[in-house]
């Protein structure tokens, strides 16, 4: 063939490519009043399909509002930030509507975990707090009304899915096409743990947030200045475009590569050249308009990085590995993520690399590749959006290594809920150059087989975070070989009682990481709970000889000496794990060790420091009454020993040590009066102090 008609077939068929995109482009029905697809003229057929999707996420996942906490960070979002989460009432029980203002306000100046800036993440929790009404009331803690929580998982999921139905129709896409993989998101399973488990929430509420941004920012190109309607219209797509690109940015870091998909989708999508202005060529309107959400984005980027996230995150030190050295630890991740996008085998909500479904990546990624090689009819321009979107938006996770993590996952499936879409795009592309057409029945048929394939998994796989034994049974299970998961089965089974079983699961897990010290220290608990003193020593010195300034394994080893009633040697154990780790509760087990080790000032000088926090605890008030005792404070002492058990009249011990105060002050008549008050209080006392009563003449 001669290189003249080589040529001549080249160009015909790169004239065929643009009157087929042209085709398709006439094939579609626009509107100007949906906002999903304003080019779209049967605006309810797009409303249905819409309905049709939300039903669709809703009814999947509507029985995860009754799963209980699987105890995977979503206990630190519910139960750690429980006091700045409560709701505050007036005095009509209405919610005090300033208090909730004053702390959306400060969300915005304080981070997540370490140097994590998510505000809107954090805004989201506080809602949900305020949305319950038992939030702060169920007396059986805020566990058990978890229920409000994963309904906003539900209603992101649901919300993210139209919209990323919307956003293809706004690209242009057939209505078909578009609702087909809107669907396929819906019921995608590599999707399930963001609308299932509660801590997998951040980046179902970015995708939602970016999706709306995307879909307003495409809107902005299909008006222009020529009438008064069109320009306010227009107007108000800038204003909401600013709005969801500001949520976006202050939800999820990730959003500072949104000015890279904007770009990729004016250059390789769109096929504008707003850069010609720099040679002094003039610009279109569209042209005019990429300048104009550059210049939003840049304003609105500022404010965040140089204002708002330095402030919250000034002297914070982020522990994880960022940089080359995570990223060479994380790259496995584009592989593993597309096989699992296409092959969804081992789901798992925090997966660690194995081999099918990198292998099945590789394999998929070449396939692909040679599709797109192969034909001249693929819009490559299109495909590279797309391929930008992907690589973008999950790019900047990969340079973020989770410090010990290396016995847990790899990366985290909810991850893809937003560089998914790219994927989408590819896969678009490719069926319009192979003609792959879903009127077609052995099309149509294929995509809801997939369809009813995935969401028979994602039906079965949500089962897995209905609570912290089948989150955590389900990570044995996959993975047999790494010790994180017995760990947390094993608590899982301690905090029911089955004190067998832990042991057994924590045991399992210290053969195969001997190195973990949160194994030991659990053991250490166990055997604490269970009387095995000598056991708990033992358990708690491996910690410590594993990390010798772990303030738990600390603790451990001097409440265990204490139990044993070898009193010195607790203390200095207690006083290490009381300096690291600042809880209450261990203090006053220190000021026991400190009174029964004849340390009576210091006891008294650490009841008085925690009584400053813990004003009316009556456990802190009664142990300073007898430390003062032995320091010859009688009146004092007394004073203490007595309002202990006014501010608690059922405090058991409360009035032994006041019976013992008067045995010791020769006064055993006003014992008896001080067991009628603590009879009135229904106070029940055990055999010993009951016979001692007897023995001074009070019963």
């Amino acid at each position: 063939m001669s290189k003249s008609i080589k040529k001549e077939t080249h160009l015909d068929a790169k004239k065929q490519l643009e009157l087929d995109e042209k085709a398709l482009e006439l094939q579609q029905n626009y509107s100007e009043h949906s906002i999903f697809a304003f080019i779209n003229k049967n605006r309810f057929v797009v409303l249905i399909m819409c309905a049709i999707i939300a039903l669709t996420a809703y009814f999947m996942y509507r029985s995860t509002m009754e799963y209980p906490m699987v105890f995977c960070d979503d206990n630190i979002f519910i139960l750690d930030y429980k006091e700045f989460n409560k709701p505050t009432f007036n005095q009509d029980s209405t919610i005090n509507m300033d208090t909730l203002k004053s702390k959306v306000k400060e969300s915005f100046t304080r981070t997540f975990g370490t140097s994590y800036y998510r505000p809107m993440l954090g805004i989201s929790f506080l809602f949900d707090a305020h949305m319950s009404t038992d939030y702060d009331k169920n007396p059986e803690g805020v566990e058990n009304v978890v229920g409000i929580f994963h309904r906003t998982n539900i209603f992101l999921h649901v919300i993210g899915s139209i919209f990323v139905f919307g956003l293809l129709v706004s690209l242009g896409y057939r209505r078909l096409d578009s609702f087909i993989f809107g669907m396929l998101f819906t019921l995608h399973p590599m999707l399930t743990p963001a609308a299932s488990w509660i801590s997998g929430r951040n980046d179902s509420l970015l995708a939602m947030f970016v999706s709306i941004a995307f879909v307003v920012m495409v809107q902005i190109y299909n008006y222009d200045y020529k009438t008064a309607l069109s320009s306010s219209l227009k107007a108000t797509f800038y204003v909401l475009f600013a709005f969801f690109f500001f949520l976006s940015l202050y939800t999820k870091e990730v959003i500072v590569f949104y000015p890279f998909v904007f770009l990729a989708y004016v250059l390789f999508f769109r096929k504008d050249n707003p850069f010609k202005i720099l040679v002094g060529k003039k610009l279109n309107s569209a042209e005019k308009d990429s300048w104009i959400i550059a210049a939003i984005m840049t304003v609105i980027g500022a404010h965040w990085y140089f204002w708002t996230r330095a402030k919250a995150i000034d002297g914070i030190t982020n522990p994880d590995t960022i940089g080359w050295e995570a990223f060479f630890k994380n790259y496995m991740t584009l592989p593993a993520m597309i096989g699992k996008i296409f092959m969804p085998i081992k789901a798992i909500a925090l997966p660690s690399f194995e081999p099918f479904s990198i292998i099945t990546g590789f394999l998929i990624t070449a396939i692909i590749a040679y599709l797109i090689i192969s034909s001249n009819r693929t819009s490559r321009s299109k495909i590279l959006f797309g391929l930008s979107w992907f690589l973008f938006f999950l790019f900047p996770t990969l340079f973020i290594r989770i410090v010990f993590v290396d016995d847990f996952f790899d990366y985290a499936e909810h991850r893809a809920y937003l560089p998914i879409i790219g994927i989408f795009l590819i896969v678009i592309e490719l069926m319009k150059a192979y003609k792959i057409d879903f009127t077609k029945k052995g099309a149509l048929a294929i995509a809801l087989l997939v369809l009813g394939v995935f969401g028979f998994k994602s039906y079965t796989y949500k089962e897995t975070f209905n609570g912290r034994k089948h989150f955590w049974g389900h990570m044995v299970d996959l993975y047999p070989d790494k010790s994180r998961g017995y760990l947390d089965l094993g608590k899982a089974f301690l905090v029911k009682g089955e004190v067998a079983e832990s042991e057994r699961l924590y045991k399992r897990g210290a053969v195969l990481n001997p190195n973990n010290k949160n194994l030991y220290i659990d053991l250490g608990v166990l055997y604490l709970q269970t009387g095995r003193m000598e056991e708990s020593i033992e358990m708690s010195k491996k910690a410590l000889s594993i990390d010798p300034n772990d303030g738990m394994a600390n603790y451990n080893l001097g409440w265990a000496y204490f139990e044993k009633g070898q009193y010195a040697e607790s203390v200095p154990y207690m006083e290490a794990g009381v300096n690291r780790m600042g809880n209450a509760q261990w203090a006053i087990k220190l000021g026991k060790a400190y009174y029964f080790t004849g340390k009576y000032k210091e006891a008294v000088q650490l009841y008085n420091n925690l009584q400053r926090v813990m004003p009316n605890n009556p456990v802190i008030i009664s142990e300073t009454g007898l430390c003062l005792f032995e320091l010859g404070s009688i009146a004092e002492a007394e004073k203490y020993l007595t309002g202990a058990i006014q501010i608690a009249p059922g405090y058991m011990e409360g009035y032994v040590n006041l019976f013992n105060f008067y045995i010791r002050t020769n006064r055993p008549q006003n014992i008896r009066q001080v067991y009628q008050t603590a009879s009135a209080a229904g106070v029940q006392f055990p055999d010993q102090v009951m016979q001692f009563l007897k023995q001074n003449g009070v019963l």
